[in-house]
């Protein structure tokens, strides 16, 4: 489409687009998890309004958009703790994070191995349909590494770090600032949208309700508890985003994790998921338990007002606004840039064009040997 739309237009019609992918996936969700109006819509409103990613399309950071296939994701994660996890849906799994490399989401990607790496260390019995995934999606995608991985080289890259306490953390998930807002990270100075995670406090309030509360009480009267697979890789991600934590990591000679500066960032994978559960919670909240009306016209108001809170959050982050602030040359300064053709006679760059050719087979061959997988393999369904 750049052909014939310019920077802005193509930016919007593309961020159209994903949201109507991550639309559709919500949708899937709903249908396989068979969630009713209430737990579909604090679902989608979580999913698609929190100031996590609000804040990052509005200041521009496309390479985040690759979070919105996160609910093929977390679809595809459920079935494999559900023991449905059939070749089809790990090669399905393979085509979800190979699409996020495609909107350049390295980081996504990267969090998302770390996510499936703890759920196999937690579960070994998942660890072979784990590593069927993470390595196929490595090689569908070996022309996204391997020309970057050649000219590499190794930088000094200090780490930022995460939360610096609970507080933040709190503040980051019921609290309203906009991206003018900075604050210091140790020697480095952060904008808002590091820390900005908002879901409101009635959106906190259920999470933590249905995930804990409820949890609790279905364990008191001895009901299985959903999801159990998850807890403690939702809890290693939620501890790894404070403070200097992740640091530890960082020393270990593992190319993808040990490129991660800012560990806070990991909030994104376990708060999306606590909010899945939270609405498959809430599904059996209201079939099993069926409240009185009383409750249900509660959970409504309260539905009510975290919509409220997130538009109020979406209307301060408004994309026009942080637009017009971030082209001032008092923020970022203003210069030419220059990019000069590559010199075939110069060493490696040969080199280089050899490695792309090489890389974009090897990545064919690899599509085409999951497609034939794919079409050989038999379906299977989510278990209730």
């Amino acid at each position: 489409m750049l052909p014939w739309l310019n920077d802005k237009a193509f930016n919007l019609l593309n961020i159209l687009l994903l949201y109507s992918v991550s639309y559709a996936g919500l949708l899937c969700l709903r249908r396989e998890l068979r969630l009713p109006a209430m737990p579909f819509l604090f679902l989608y409103l979580l999913f698609s309004f929190n100031g996590y990613i609000v804040s990052r399309v509005a200041v521009g950071h496309t390479m985040w958009y690759g979070y919105f296939f996160l609910p093929y994701f977390h679809l595809l994660m459920l079935r494999m703790v559900n023991d449905s996890f059939s070749e089809r849906s790990r090669i399905m799994l393979i085509l979800v994070l190979f699409l996020m490399l495609l909107q350049g989401s390295f980081l996504l990607y990267t969090w998302c191995l770390m996510y499936m790496f703890l759920t196999a260390l937690f579960n070994p019995r998942l660890w072979r349909p784990i590593a069927y995934a993470g390595v196929g999606s490595a090689l569908v995608s070996l022309f996204r590494f391997l020309p970057g991985a050649m000219t590499f080289r190794t930088y000094n890259l200090d780490f930022i770090g995460g939360y610096p306490s609970l507080s933040f953390l709190l503040d980051g998930l019921t609290t309203i600032k906009d991206f003018r807002e900075t604050y210091r990270c140790g020697s480095f100075g952060l904008g808002w949208w590091e820390f900005d995670c908002y879901v409101g406090l009635t959106g906190l309030g259920l999470i933590l309700y249905f995930c804990l509360l409820i949890r609790l009480r279905d364990k008191s009267m001895g009901i299985p508890t959903l999801f159990r697979e998850l807890d403690l890789p939702n809890l290693v991600m939620l501890i790894l985003c404070f403070g200097e934590i992740y640091s530890i990591v960082t020393q270990l000679p593992i190319p993808l994790v040990s490129a991660q500066r800012v560990s806070m960032r990991f909030i994104v994978i376990p708060l999306t998921m606590l909010a899945l559960i939270a609405a498959v919670r809430m599904r059996d909240f209201l079939a099993r338990d069926n409240p009185p009306l009383a409750a249900k016209s509660l959970l409504a108001i309260c539905l009510v007002l975290m919509a409220w809170g997130l538009y109020t959050h979406s209307s301060t982050w408004r994309v026009y606004d942080a637009d017009l602030f971030f082209l001032r040359d008092d923020v970022y300064g203003s210069g030419p840039e220059f990019v000069r053709q590559p010199n075939i006679a110069e060493p490696g760059v040969l080199r280089y064009i050899h490695t792309v050719q090489v890389s974009v087979a090897l990545s064919c061959c690899a599509t085409l040997f999951f497609a034939y997988r794919f079409l050989k393999a038999k379906p299977v369904l989510l278990r209730s």
